[in-house]
């Protein structure tokens, strides 16, 4: 299998899981503009693994922490790291491109003490987009890369 095959693969299942989340996978009235964020061991937990904005959605991005729990979002809690573009650079294993410079997914805050971290998603154009969360609690760090989609 070459590389273009593997990741277009890929791809597919995650467009897949994308559409299968959609239709209630995840329950009825999951909302990708408030996403849940929950500690689970040392994973992070979303209630959506990926966020998916039809054509039209936009506005505030919301993520959430639990009030109870000792978990707090740092100040770099969510990270756009960029727009996933049509191109594999080479390596072991292969990874695919980044465009940095998007213009989609912006203005990124902490806010209510850090439970609670808000991007504004302009949502003028589609795309895939590749994100951090980070959770603290003292030293203990935890870090997950989820993609967004806007469609």
């Amino acid at each position: 299998m070459n590389k273009l095959t593997l990741v277009a693969a890929a791809a597919t299942l995650i467009l897949a899981g994308c559409a299968q989340q959609r239709h209630g996978v995840y329950g009825k009235g999951t909302d990708p503009a408030k996403p849940v964020v929950t500690i689970d061991g040392d994973m992070i937990k979303l209630d959506q693994e990926v966020l998916i904005f039809r054509p039209g959605e936009r506005g505030t991005v919301t993520w959430s922490l639990p009030e109870n729990g000792p978990f707090r979002f740092p100040e770099n809690g969510i990270v756009i790291e960029g727009r996933l573009l049509d191109q594999v650079i080479r390596g072991n294993p292969p990874s695919v491109a980044l465009d940095p410079s998007q213009k989609e997914i912006v203005d990124c805050a902490l806010v209510k003490g850090g439970l609670q971290f808000t991007c504004n998603n302009r949502h003028t154009m589609p795309g895939n987009y590749k994100y951090t969360i980070r959770v603290r609690n003292g030293d203990r760090l935890l870090v997950r890369d989820p993609p967004a989609i806007n469609m």
